[in-house]
């Protein structure tokens, strides 16, 4: 049971670590893109 609810937490906290380095990384991918536009238009 306990093994059970540890194995639980950390795949819970993993998904939401997972979820929030995604969203971080698309941020800055979306971010970077705009501003890479941005400086290649003459």
């Amino acid at each position: 049971m306990n093994v059970l609810g540890l194995d639980w937490i950390i795949l819970s906290t993993n998904i939401c670590v997972c979820v929030c380095v995604c969203v971080c990384l698309l941020s800055y991918l979306s971010s970077s893109q705009v501003k890479n536009s941005k400086k290649s238009i003459p």
